[in-house]
């Protein structure tokens, strides 16, 4: 994708040379379809996956469960806030979910959890609130990723435990809020808040979105209650 106008073809000889090149006035839009689609499906499968037991992106693709979760964020919830054209935006997000599935290479999910929190902001809460804008209400798939961003960094489930890797910022914090939480000295609507608060990390106070607490804090009592096999059943 080249962003420029039509004389830079013709000297480019880019039908001739790399017809799979496309030019474009504007990138902007593709751009955003990369990060939202691409980027995004990561970051909203990591912490469902790995707390689902599975390992890899090629192990997620490969589990009914998860794979359907991902398909239908993308189809229903992400893609419908894109500008392109949506034929053009789900033969991306077919492509996307081909090369998630590639057995050649194993990609592990731990390794695309480092700086979770920042790729969240980033890559998926600008769709969770259009999302909202637009269908006025919040999509169930999205507020569950961000659930279960906030449940991986408890950093251990049952008898497991992995390694945290993020801003100082965020790691202290949550050591701080998941003890508490576990000793019964808060609850999960009081943990939600205090992380969707810190305006400085969001950009904004995000409890002051109406009843954006209220939706994670439901998926995150499930996610605890019931484990994430269990909570992504209840997705409606």
């Amino acid at each position: 994708m080249i962003q420029g106008p039509d004389a830079l073809a013709r000297e480019l000889k880019l039908a001739a040379l790399a017809p799979e090149v496309r030019l474009v006035d504007d990138i902007t839009p593709y751009k955003a379809q990369k990060v939202a689609i691409l980027n995004g499906a990561h970051t909203a499968m990591v912490p469902v996956a790995f707390q689902a037991g599975l390992e890899s992106v090629g192990e997620a693709m490969n589990d009914a469960q998860i794979a359907s979760f991902v398909d239908e964020l993308l189809r229903k919830e992400v893609i419908p806030t894109l500008d392109l054209p949506p034929a053009e935006l789900h033969a991306f997000a077919d492509a996307v979910q081909r090369r998630f599935r590639n057995p050649f290479i194993r990609h592990a999910l731990l390794s695309i959890a480092l700086n979770g929190m920042t790729k969240f902001r980033t890559r998926i809460l600008p769709q969770l609130l259009l999302a909202q804008q637009n269908q006025g209400s919040w999509p169930p798939r999205l507020t569950f990723a961000f659930a279960a961003l906030l449940a991986f960094y408890r950093g251990k489930q049952g008898d497991k435990s992995w390694p945290l890797q993020d801003d100082a910022h965020w790691l202290q914090r949550y050591a701080e809020l998941w003890p508490a939480l576990e000793a019964d000295q808060q609850t999960p609507e009081q943990l939600v808040r205090a992380v969707l608060s810190d305006a400085s990390h969001w950009g904004e106070d995000l409890t002051r979105q109406p009843g954006l607490v209220a939706a994670v804090s439901h998926h995150l009592q499930n996610i605890i209650v019931h484990g994430m096999r269990t909570a992504l059943t209840q997705l409606r």
